[in-house]
């Protein structure tokens, strides 16, 4: 055993008390100030191989926890011992890795173990969770215990669980079926419904706008027949003037001529009425004498004109046509004509 030769290098023993204090790295470099002396030391060798397995006993080598058999420290070791020493040093080598190989062994079956015990308390997590949506009942928690419960495999009674959550599936989506049939069969008929009572919201509107159209239609017709009535036999007058240029100057001494205009109308019953005009002529417009102005001629004319269909609009407007053209007519509050505008010109009744 190392430490044991009375023939061991001073420097060796020195290391081997390094060794027995956990000083390594002293033990290691007094190994390597003996082999500078001795290269061919196979005790130095073997002790630097206990100070980097880190132990102080030749013996403890059997525990190493790592296989030293590539290390330099071994290998020299083995080539530069005697037999007893190289049969110690395989020996340990052995030993080291059958307990290597063992403990890896445990290692491995402690993880196996962890893992299965991890799993299957996943796998009773998982049925638990299967549990409470297959209790839930629903379409969509039916398929989330199902989705489980696949995923378990065999465990416990997931087979005979799953082929109830399909079977229940089924039902709830066969009645899912129905409800939603039967949801869109009263949407329909609600759709129906509405489109009736549009429509028939519809023709009571369209109805009431005919019944009001007819009812003020007829009420003006009855006011236009009334006005038709109260405008035969009445007459309307109306005065105006004109400026004649007739050298188109355009200016106010091109003025040659003014003519002032005074019209009658008087309405017979059966649709005839007479115009009768007298026209006053100025040659000289702009001369006055005390302030009245000085007519220099007169004339006038008497026409026949025909007058009828008076009418009254929906929103009340009142004309009436002479000779084809459609006149505006006012009337007071008993629908008696008070004016009459034909053309650019109003008319009052005398």
């Amino acid at each position: 055993m190392v430490g044991e030769s009375k023939e061991m290098h001073p420097l060796l023993r020195r290391a081997i008390h390094f060794l027995e204090e956990g000083n390594w790295a002293s033990a290691d470099d007094y190994c390597e100030r003996v082999l500078d002396m001795e290269p061919e030391n196979a005790y130095a060798y073997v002790i630097k191989l206990m100070a980097r397995v880190r132990v102080c006993r030749e013996t403890d080598l059997v525990n190493a926890k790592t296989s030293f058999r590539e290390w330099n420290s071994f290998n020299n070791a083995l080539r530069f011992a005697d037999e007893t020493l190289k049969a110690r040093l395989l020996t340990y080598l052995s030993g080291a890795e059958d307990g290597i190989e063992e403990r890896e062994r445990l290692r491995l079956e402690k993880e196996a173990e962890e893992q299965k015990r991890a799993q299957e308390e996943e796998n009773e997590r998982t049925y638990l969770k299967g549990l409470n949506y297959q209790d839930e009942g629903t379409v969509e928690t039916l398929k989330l215990a199902i989705r489980f419960y696949e995923g378990l495999g065999d465990y416990k009674d997931c087979a005979e669980r799953l082929r109830f959550c399909r079977e229940r599936l089924e039902l709830k989506q066969e009645e899912q079926k129905k409800r939603q049939l039967e949801r869109l069969k009263e949407e329909e008929k609600a759709k129906k419904k509405k489109v009736i009572v549009r429509c028939v919201i519809l023709v009571l509107l369209v109805a009431f706008a005919v019944i009001i159209c007819v009812t003020i239609n007829t009420q003006n017709e009855k006011k236009a027949n009334k006005i038709e009535r109260n405008f035969a036999g009445m007459s309307f007058e109306a005065s105006y003037m004109n400026v004649l240029d007739k050298t188109s100057g355009g200016t106010i001494e091109s003025v040659t001529e003014m003519t002032q205009t005074q019209d009658e109308y008087t309405f017979a019953d059966d649709g005839s009425a007479i115009l009768h005009t007298i026209v006053y002529y100025d040659k000289e417009p702009f001369l006055t004498k005390n302030g009245e102005r000085q007519w220099d001629d007169v004339s006038s004319r008497t026409s026949n004109v025909r007058w009828g269909n008076v009418k009254v609009s929906f929103f009340g407007k009142i004309t009436v046509e002479i000779d084809g053209d459609v006149c505006e007519l006012e009337v007071d509050s008993q629908n008696r004509p008070v004016s009459i505008k034909i053309g650019k010109v109003k008319y009052k009744c005398k």
